[in-house]
């Protein structure tokens, strides 16, 4: 059963991958997204695995995000820690579980 339809209304990401120690390079710019809310169950699970969840996002199933990907939006970098496809949302989303970074990488346009 398909629930509500799915908007992508709250800004526009960047996913990108880690290529090195300090690098990183675009995999999607120009991604939309949509704000979660991060659940107290998801939150005290994240601590669990010393990890702490910032914020919880939906975006367009255009590019597949990877668990050691990095999210970019409004010029802080996160690291994403959960990937989920979100099915019975119209249109069908991957939902992303991120934390924000403590060290910035930086963008290398032409790497491979």
């Amino acid at each position: 059963m398909i629930s509500k339809r799915q908007t992508f209304n709250d800004g526009i990401c960047t996913i990108a991958t880690i290529i090195n120690a300090n690098g990183l390079k675009i995999k999607q710019a120009g991604i939309r997204y949509d704000n979660r809310t991060v659940g107290s169950e998801r939150f005290y699970k994240a601590a669990e695995y010393q990890h702490r969840c910032d914020k919880v996002i939906r975006i367009p199933l255009i590019v597949e995000p990877q668990a050691t990907d990095i999210v970019i939006m409004n010029g802080d970098q996160y690291n994403v820690i959960q990937v989920q496809m979100i099915k019975d949302a119209k249109p069908q989303a991957w939902q992303l579980s991120i934390e924000k970074r403590k060290k910035r990488l930086e963008i290398h346009v032409n790497e491979s």
